[in-house]
């Protein structure tokens, strides 16, 4: 069984906004912005409306996956998946989605993320001239290897193509 983090309600809402693609405000702590919007996180531990939002990107990640931690969320452990234990995983808790979901998205993140580095690793740069790509956010690694992909598709690219 995995360890599941003890986090207050508070911390959780602010994960699961950053997994959701908010970013966390400098100026205001506690705030998250996006589109240049700052606002608070949504109250995805208590708010049922809020659970089932974050639940649905979730599992449009990886559905399996949040049904498997929905599952070890309730029980503290793989239980069979019987009718009734489906029956009572549909009268989840905020608190108990909101969870499953973190941990569905930081799963689907660091697959991302090791795709990412190791796509980019195909690509040598001289020693000690290139970023610690470890320590660069996603979206700067999209945007470094899309950028690099573009160059070596327009450079290497066929007469006729």
């Amino acid at each position: 069984m995995r360890e599941i983090p003890d986090t207050t309600n508070q911390e959780l809402n602010m994960e699961l906004a950053l997994l959701m693609g908010f970013t966390k405000d400098k100026h205001y702590p506690g705030r998250v912005t996006r589109g240049g919007a700052v606002t608070m996180p949504k109250n995805y531990c208590t708010d049922p409306a809020a659970s089932l939002e974050v639940q649905a990107v979730a599992i449009e990640a990886d559905f399996e996956g949040y049904v498997y931690n929905l599952n070890e969320i309730k029980y503290r452990g793989y239980e069979a998946m019987t009718f009734k234990v489906i029956s009572e995983m549909l009268t989840a808790t905020p608190r108990e989605r909101a969870m499953a979901a973190w941990l569905t998205l930081q799963s689907a993140r660091s697959s991302h993320r090791e795709e990412l580095l190791e796509r980019l690793s195909r690509y040598k740069t001289v020693p000690g001239h290139g970023p610690d790509l470890d320590k660069l956010p996603d979206d700067e690694l999209e945007r470094r290897l899309n950028l690099i992909e573009s160059a070596f598709e327009y450079a290497f690219k066929e007469e006729g193509d």
